[in-house]
C-alpha cells in the first residue's frame, strides 16, 4: 500500500511545485511490493480548476486492485 500513496503523491508534487496535471496515466505492477506509473502531463494553465487542490493522500480507505479485468484505485485525498 505505501508504494501506492507514494505514486498517489508524484501527481500531487507534478501539480504543485511543477504547474502540471496528469492527462492520462498508466500504471503496471512488475512484481514485488512496487508499481510503475508513467503520466501524460499538460499545463495547470489548460484545465478548469474545480474545487480544493490536494495536498495529500490518507492511508484510510486506500484500495488498489482489479475488477473485471480493469485496475482500480479508491483513495481519500486531503485538501
Amino acid at each position: 500500500m505505501r508504494t501506492s500513496v507514494l505514486l498517489i503523491d508524484e501527481v500531487l508534487l507534478a501539480i504543485d511545485v511543477e504547474g502540471l496535471v496528469p492527462r492520462a496515466v498508466n500504471v503496471e505492477h512488475p512484481g514485488g511490493q512496487g508499481l510503475d506509473g508513467a503520466f501524460a502531463l499538460v499545463s495547470f494553465d489548460e484545465v478548469k480548476v474545480v474545487g480544493s487542490v490536494a495536498k495529500g493522500v490518507s492511508y484510510e480507505g486506500l484500495l488498489f486492485g482489479t475488477q473485471d479485468g480493469r485496475w482500480r484505485c479508491q483513495a481519500i485525498v486531503d485538501v
